[in-house]
């Protein structure tokens, strides 16, 4: 029994294949015809751009400006964040009154919070945020 060929089928002789743009030119080399240009399949025009070396533009979480404080810190160890305390709005009248004083005080953030802040407010280091 004779096995089938699953092979691709030949390409066309070269001769039969159109010359190639190279070919035509140097052809049409010595005569005083119209000269075939090499055809451009893209026009791709390279202009310098303005958004270079730009990035996108930041925005502070406006939850986290209206809930944290920023105050620059005395010592160089990066912004202070602090925060009212919660349990001031309503049922307070059983509260004696040293707990209600306690809870004027505004509360500093600790190093997670200040992980989570730093990326939350990114223009937390401007001066116009201080």
């Amino acid at each position: 029994m004779a096995a089938l060929s699953l092979a691709r089928p030949r390409s066309l002789p070269s001769v039969a294949r159109a010359p190639s743009l190279a070919l035509q030119m140097r052809a049409n080399a010595g005569t005083k015809k119209k000269k075939l240009k090499p055809v451009q399949l893209r026009r791709e025009v390279k202009v310098a751009s303005k958004r270079k070396g730009k990035h996108y533009k930041l925005k502070n979480h406006r939850g986290a400006l209206s809930r944290w404080l920023i105050k620059s810190p005395r010592i160089h160890r990066g912004p202070v964040f602090k925060r009212a305390q919660a349990g001031t709005s309503h049922l307070n009248r059983k509260n004696r009154a040293w707990k209600s004083k306690s809870k004027r005080t505004r509360v500093e953030a600790n190093a997670q919070q200040k992980k989570l802040l730093r990326r939350l407010i990114p223009y937390h280091r401007k001066k116009y945020m201080r």
